[in-house]
C-alpha cells in the first residue's frame, strides 16, 4: 500500500515490511559538544548537482571534487512534487542534492524512520547508515529502519538524493518513542531541524 497522498500529517498506513534494527554498538552518535541554540538555523541545509543519475554511489562519485550549487534550505523533507521544481532548486529534472544538517531527538527510546521517494536516496544519522533506496524508482516505499537512541540531543543528518525524470518525491516519516510502539507514522515535523551556516 502507498502512502496517500493527502493530508500528510495524518497517521498514515503503510505496506509491511520487516524493519531493519540498527544495533547498540552501530547506534548514531550525538554531537559533542551539543550547539549552543542561537548557532542553530531553521531547516536543512542543501547543495545541487545538474547530473542524470541513475544510482545514489553514480551520484557521490560525480560530487567527488565539484562544490555544488547552495540553495534555500529545506524546512523538511515533505516534497511530493509532480513534474514541478523540486526541493529548494529551480530543476525539474536532472537533479542530485546533499543534504545536510541536524536532527533533534529529543528523548531516548526508539526511532523508527521510513521514506517515499523518487527517485534515489541514502540517510545518515549521526554518521551512521540508517536507510536507502539507492535506484531509478517510481514513487515507492522504502525499508522501515528502527534506532535505538539512548543519548537524547542533536544528531548530524546527511541525505544524498537524485531525480532522474518525471515526476519528484522526498518524504521522510518517523514514528518518535513518545507516540509509542502502535502508532502511525508521520512527516518528520520542521521544527526537528535545523543546521548551522558554514557548519554541520
Amino acid at each position: 500500500m502507498n502512502f496517500p497522498s493527502i493530508a500528510k500529517t495524518a497517521t498514515l498506513a503503510l505496506a509491511i515490511f520487516a524493519a531493519t534494527p540498527v544495533t547498540a554498538e552501530q547506534a548514531p552518535k550525538p554531537l559533542a559538544p551539543q550547539p549552543d541554540a542561537a548557532a542553530l538555523k531553521p531547516g536543512l541545509a542543501v547543495k545541487y548537482y545538474a547530473t542524470f543519475v541513475r544510482h545514489i554511489d553514480e551520484l557521490k562519485a560525480y560530487m567527488s571534487g565539484k562544490k555544488g550549487k547552495s540553495g534555500e534550505p529545506i524546512p523538511s523533507l515533505d516534497y511530493n512534487v509532480g513534474e514541478d521544481p523540486m526541493l529548494t532548486s529551480e530543476l525539474h529534472q536532472g537533479l542530485g542534492a546533499h543534504i545536510t544538517g541536524l536532527i533533534h531527538l529529543k528523548e531516548p527510546g526508539t526511532y523508527t524512520f521510513v521514506a517515499m521517494t523518487n527517485d534515489g536516496y541514502e540517510l545518515n544519522i549521526g554518521n551512521t547508515f540508517i536507510l536507502a533506496d539507492p535506484d531509478v524508482h517510481p514513487d515507492q516505499q522504502s525499508d522501515i529502519a528502527k534506532v535505538e537512541i539512548i543519548q537524547p540531543g542533536w544528531y548530524s543528518t546527511e541525505m544524498f538524493y537524485f531525480q532522474r525524470k518525471g515526476t519528484s518525491t522526498l518524504e521522510l516519516y518517523w514514528r518518535p518513542p513518545w507516540e509509542g510502539p502502535d502508532a502511525g507514522f508521520s512527516i518528520v515535523p520542521p521544527e526537528f531541524f535545523a543546521h548551522m551556516p558554514g557548519g554541520t
